[in-house]
Formats: structure tokens, sequence, C-alpha cells
């Protein structure tokens, strides 16, 4: 009658037991948040293990002799995992809501025990059932499952104590991946468009690990450009060549042309140098700029309640300092532009490009017109709009660019950047879908491995009927859809298509339109023609976005050398820093519950039906 008692109730309490846990699970981990569904959840899952325990106290008083013995020892794995369960709610916000405080060790404390109490159960529940009715109780077969079972729940609890120590412990070892960039395309070209000699100095004892590593690259630049030279300097053997130059360390490289030089400054220990080498073609095309053109600039419109470097009070936008200082590095000067600055008359004959960054009040009398000859005599302007600041401010100006802006936030339902982990992510749309132009070369050519992130864009579209030359940059993904009443659900209106969010408009300017340079005036024209590039949305080059993985700070290099011409802007340069891997949200919860329990399950369900036919085949073997 005991063997009988404990084989017919101790699936059914294990059975209990585990989908208990699991409802626990689902209500403390999946739902999370205070309200009735986690409260009844948590609260079943609960009320199904005290039911198990329960069963196995019966069934241990109502037991004698081996079965007792069996029974007892359910029955007290089973209370452990009781046990455990009353920490966690100690540990959680539960306790921390009625009292006021949490307790930090039993937050460490009720993982073990759950998994000591509840893994040797489960070893001991399938070895009674491996022993079949009428043959008996063998205990010392159903301890050393126990054991077994114990042994390994306290493997399992090694991995929380070590990650336990692990966060307290925090140790860096530089695992990265470490390679010195190669000369891009434009940097090449650059080089092979020299017209005038340039030296390279490189200040570097014969044998250094450093200038092993740069060597390569330098290599590569010489045999590109039949004017660029390069030797290698011992500093303490030729100083008046150092002092000469200001080079005051070992490590340093120096660009010599006409007379002029600028260094870069690598160092000499590798460890410190690595992230330097990483960007090394960033770091000789920003000094071989300044070397040969000469500091002109770019004139940011002010006045209208436009995106700034500078954060200015009440305005919570993303700001625009790296590309501010993006400019800088190439060589250009960054100055504002308003009715203050005499915008109401002319745009200065110095302005290489004139940037317009999310205004969100209209032109004031005068300023219009002094754009609009800007460009009629060859004028370059980069225009990002901000959707929330509607249509109107920019309407006019717009308008005779043959261009209509729609100031509603596109959406897709798929492709997007989970900032928040909300549904408003999917404004946060990413595309790789390009034209192919000269404003859009290299993303072009490397969609497959390069997207743009837009934050928060709109649309454009032509005016019907102008004659314009419009040419659209950046699409957006097929099933997007612009979201006009905000619901962040496509109504029946909102249709699924392809969205344009980026656009240049260019036109040739004949000799009679363009404007009189004065002499000893910088010229503005890289040629004879008009060029604007617009974005439906300001945020694609804000702070946050300018650099995030992907392509963002590569189109804007794209699209700078068309306006400005590459040899005075450079164009995209190689980097070989580490890239975070990113997910989406599915993905996230894919990997996250595929290595916590997936993986972990099929192992061990792989040793149990291997192990299993083990047993079977020796038990039929005579």
């Amino acid at each position: 009658m005991a063997m009988r008692l404990g084989s017919l109730h101790g699936p059914h309490a294990l059975l209990a037991q585990a989908l208990g846990l699991i409802l626990v699970f689902v209500g403390e981990r999946l739902i999370g948040e205070p309200g009735s569904l986690r409260w009844a959840l948590s609260g079943l899952g609960a009320g199904l293990c005290l039911l198990s325990f329960l069963v196995l106290a019966l069934a241990w008083l109502r037991s004698a002799d081996q079965a007792r013995r069996v029974e007892g020892l359910a029955s007290l794995l089973s209370l452990v995992v009781l046990f455990a369960l009353g920490l966690y709610a100690l540990s959680s916000d539960l306790w921390q809501a009625a009292a006021g405080r949490g307790l930090s060790w039993q937050a460490a404390a009720w993982p073990i025990l759950l998994v000591a109490g509840f893994v040797p159960f489960l070893f001991l529940q399938w070895s009674l059932a491996s022993m079949g009715r009428g043959r008996g109780i063998e205990h010392n077969r159903i301890r050393a499952s126990v054991g077994a079972g114990l042994s390994l729940g306290f493997f399992v609890c090694t991995l929380f104590l070590v990650n336990a120590v692990v966060d307290r412990k925090d140790v860096y070892f530089d695992l990265s991946y470490s390679r010195t960039s190669a000369p891009s395309e434009s940097s090449l070209e650059m080089v092979g468009g020299l017209d005038s000699d340039l030296e390279l100095l490189l200040f570097f004892p014969d044998t250094n690990q450093v200038l092993e590593e740069a060597r390569g690259y330098f290599d590569a630049l010489v045999k590109a450009g039949s004017r660029l030279k390069m030797r290698t300097v011992d500093r303490a053997l030729e100083p008046d060549l150092a002092e000469e130059h200001r080079v005051a360390r070992t490590g340093t490289v120096v660009l010599v042309r006409d007379g002029n030089s600028q260094k870069i400054e690598l160092g000499e220990k590798l460890k410190r140098a690595k992230v330097k080498l990483r960007k090394l073609d960033d770091l000789f095309q920003t000094a071989l700029l300044k070397l040969t053109t000469d500091r002109q600039a770019v004139y940011m419109l002010t006045g209208h309640e436009e995106r700034g470097a500078k954060k200015r009070e009440g305005d919570l936008r993303p700001r625009l300092s790296l590309l501010k200082k993006y400019f800088e590095s190439k060589n250009l000067s960054v100055k504002p532009l308003g009715a203050m600055e005499g915008l109401t008359e002319t745009v200065p004959s110095d302005a290489t490009l004139v940037v317009w960054a999310g205004p969100r009040k209209r032109l004031v009398p005068g300023e219009l017109q002094a754009l609009e000859t800007y460009l009629a005599g060859g004028g370059r302007m980069l225009i990002m709009l901000d959707p929330e600041s509607g249509a109107l401010p920019s309407a006019e100006l717009l308008a005779s660019l043959g261009l209509v802006f729609e100031p509603v936030k596109l959406a897709h339902p798929r492709y997007f950047v989970p900032f928040t982990k909300t549904r408003a992510d999917m404004t946060s749309i990413v595309t790789n879908k390009f034209s192919s132009h000269a404003a859009t070369g290299f993303v072009n050519k490397y969609s497959r491995d390069l997207a743009i992130v837009f934050p928060s864009t709109g649309s454009l579209s032509k005016v019907e009927g102008s004659k314009q030359r419009v040419h659209f940059l950046v699409r957006s993904r097929e099933n997007s859809w612009a979201d006009a009443d905000g619901d962040l659900q496509r109504g029946p209106n909102e249709a699924l298509r392809e969205f344009s969010l980026a656009a240049a408009v260019q036109k040739k300017i004949e000799s009679s339109d363009k404007q009189p340079v004065k002499e000893g005036d910088a010229p503005i024209l890289v040629d004879d023609e008009m060029r604007v590039v617009v974005f439906a949305d300001a945020d694609v080059f804000a702070d946050p976005f300018l650099f995030f993985p992907g392509g963002n700070h590569h189109l804007l290099a794209d699209v700078l050398k068309w306006l400005m011409g590459r040899r005075r802007i450079g164009g995209a340069t190689t980097r070989e820093e580490d890239v975070p891997v990113l997910h989406s949200r599915d993905e996230n919860v894919f990997w996250f519950y595929g290595t916590v329990f997936f993986v972990p399950l099929g192992i061990l369900g792989l040793g149990f039906a291997t192990r299993w036919g083990r047993g079977r085949s020796r038990r039929r073997s005579p």
C-alpha cells in the first residue's frame, strides 16, 4: 500500500510543483508590474506548490517502512522549494512595498534553495517511476538519485555564486579586436591628387611595435601618391629636426607641406596606441585637410529656434555639437548666421556651406531672398527638418527648390531601433535603401552592411510640375506608414509604402547668373552648380545618432563630399573600432530564453534519453 501511494501521488505532486513554479515565473518575470494579473498567477503558482507539499506530507503520514523514508525525503525537498518561494517574496518588490525595504542576502539565497530542492525531487520521482510496480523500493538507488540531483543542483548554484563574485569584483581584460585601419578610398584619392610635395616624418626608433603596425598604412599611401615621401626619424639622433617641428615625444607622425606641418601623436607603447591605430585613417585625413585646404566657413542659420551645438533652455531636442566638431575636424570654421549677422541682406561671400537645422519659425523678410540669391549664384545648403515643427517654417524655401515636406512621423512594424523598448520605438526607423547618386556613393556601395537610423522623420515629395532637378537619395523600407493619428497602429487610411527621406537638388549656373566675387574673397563655388540636400529628419545627424552603430556618419561624409567637393571635405574614412552587437526586442527575448532554458533543457533531455536507453539495454541482456 505504501508503494502504491508513493507511485501514484509522486508524479501528481511533481506536476503540480512544476506548474506552480512556471506560473510564479510568468507572474513575476514576464508580467512583473503590480496588478491583479500578477497577483493571480503568482498566487496560483504558490498555491500549487503548497498543494504539492500537502499531498506529499499526507502520503508520508500514511506510509510505513521504506516507503515512509522515501515519502519523507520527498516532503522535505518540497518544503525546501516552499521555503525558497518565501525568501523570494521577502526579497522582491512585494515585501519592499509593504515594509519599505528589501533584504539583500535573501535575493541570493532563494534561487539556490529552489534549485537544491526541485532538481533532487525531480530525480527522486524519476527513479521511482523507473522501478515499476510490485518490485519494492530500492532505497539505495533512491538515495543515489537524490545525491546526483543535489550534485547537479549545487553545480548550477555555483554559477549564481560566480556571477555574484564577478559582479562585485569587476576585473577588466582587453580582449577586443585590434587592427590598424587601412587607407580609405577618399584618403588615397586625396594623396593621389596632391599638387605639391608632402613629406611624412615618423619619429620612432628603428624597432618599435607601433611603427610596425602603422608602417603598412603609410606604405599604401606612398604607393598611391607620387608626391608623398616618407622617412623614419630617431628623435634622439636628430634633435634639431624634432625641435623644428616641436616633437616632444617619440611616437609622433608629422606631415610637412610647403613649410607648414601637422602632427599625429600615436605614442610609442602599443597598448596605449591601439585606439588611435584603429582610427588612423580618420586622423591622417584630418591632418591632411588642414595642410591642403584653406580654412573656410560653414554658416548655421539662427534666429528661428533651430537646433544648435549648445543646449538652449526649454529645448529638449538633441543638440548638434558633434556635427559642429565634425565640420571643425575638416578644417572648417563654424559661424552663426541670422538677422544680427546680416542675413536679411546677403549671405557672406566666404560661405562654403549654409546649414539650416530644425527651424520652428519662418524666415523673416529679406532672409528668404538672401538665401535664394545665394543659391542662384551656385551656393551650397544642407537642410534638416523636424516633423514636430510642421511644414510652415520651411515651406517657402522648399517650394523654390521644388520640394514639399510632409511633417507626419513615419513608422515601421519591423525595421526600427528599440531605444526605449516600447511601441514608440517604431518611429525610430532604419533603412539601407539608397539611390545611385554622387551624394550616396559610399553608403550605396556598402548598403548591405550599413543602415541609417532616422529617429523621428517625416517625408519629402516633389512639387507637381516643378522643373527643378530633384533626386531622392534615401527611401524608407517597404511597409512603412505615415502615422497621422499618432497611435502607433496603422489605420485604414494609412497605406503601407516607401517614403522619400532625403533629396538632392542641383542646378547648373550660367555664367551670367553667377554672383560677382570681390577680390580677396575666398571662392564660393566648387564648380558652376547650385547644390542642396534636404533631410526630412533633423535628428539624423544629432549627437545621439551621428555616430550610432550604423551608417549615419558615413552618409554625412557622402553628402558633404558632394556638396563641398571631395578634396575640400574629404570622405568616408575606415575605422577598425569595435561595434556593439545590437538585437531587436524579439531577438533579445529569443537569445535570453534560448540560453537560459532551452539549451540547458535540451542537453539535460539528451542526457536522460541516452542514460535511459543504456539502462533498459542492460536489464534486457541475459
